[in-house]
């Protein structure tokens, strides 16, 4: 049986061969990318086959909770694998595999996938939640723990991009923000295939009173990489995400936003 679901994650195009899939499994996928299923055909799509082996867990799972996850890249063959998925693309060729356990899922690979993708075209999959507002979209950025959930929480009657990583492409017209099929763990925001012309980078800091600081776009770049998560494994990664990063804020409003937990934050900020 043959069956594709063809997918669009910001400008990453991808062909999933699900076939294989159990129909339950397959069913998931489905609900789950609903929002970016892209029937428009593309010479630029990468093709990934999708399989189900069982056996014993990839990597060993860690009591604490937290997934592990391992990635690295060999010349053009970017490998992924974490307890229950194990990914493997050649980049060049625009096709990949990725091998599920029973209990797997697609997402941890296809995070490490579009992540490589979009350094490639000079933008950044970030550790970030994003709200679109009249002026475009804001991306607030920083390490787990630094309130990006809370953020898009406190912004959810306007249009939120994520609560967790958020996608801007560098295209003809300048940065884009992108809503991507990916959650984060503390709130379920929705999954929105959304795009806004990127407003504002802010870096997050929680703080007793609201404050937008100033940070030298340097400061900023070397955030933003702190942020990028899959593709900094290598240094050829980490050089695309250093001028990835660098070249974004030299055109885009970048500061640090110190905030306490209400929504009043925008006041400083619109």
């Amino acid at each position: 049986m043959t069956a594709m679901l063809n997918l669009r994650i910001g400008a990453t195009r991808l062909s999933l061969d699900v076939g294989r899939l159990p129909p339950a499994m397959l069913d998931d996928i489905q609900r789950r990318y609903a929002a970016f299923i892209d029937d428009k055909p593309s010479t630029a799509t990468f093709h990934v086959t999708v399989s189900v082996r069982p056996g014993a867990p990839w990597l060993p799972i860690q009591a604490a909770g937290v997934l592990p996850l391992r990635t690295r890249r060999c010349g053009p063959c970017v490998t992924c694998m974490t307890p229950t998925e194990a990914g493997a693309f050649v980049l060049t060729q625009r096709r990949g595999q990725i091998v599920l356990r029973p209990n797997g899922n697609v997402e941890n690979c296809l995070r490490v996938l579009v992540g490589w993708d979009v350094v490639q075209r000079g933008g950044l999959l970030l550790h970030a939640s994003g709200v679109v507002r009249t002026a475009g979209a804001f991306v607030f950025f920083g390490p787990s723990g630094a309130g990006k959930s809370t953020v898009a929480r406190l912004s959810a009657r306007w249009p939120v991009l994520s609560d967790d990583l958020v996608l801007v492409e560098h295209t003809s017209t300048g940065y884009w923000a992108c809503g991507v099929p990916f959650r984060g763990n503390e709130w379920t925001a929705p999954r929105s295939n959304l795009w806004a012309p990127l407003a504002a980078l802010l870096a997050l800091e929680q703080a007793p009173r609201h404050a937008r600081l100033p940070l030298p776009a340097g400061a900023g770049a070397a955030r933003l990489v702190a942020c990028t998560p899959y593709v900094t494994t290598c240094a050829h990664g980490a050089a695309l995400v250093m001028r990835a990063a660098a070249a974004m804020v030299a055109v885009t409003s970048v500061a640090r936003l110190q905030f306490c937990k209400d929504e009043h934050f925008w006041e400083v900020l619109t």
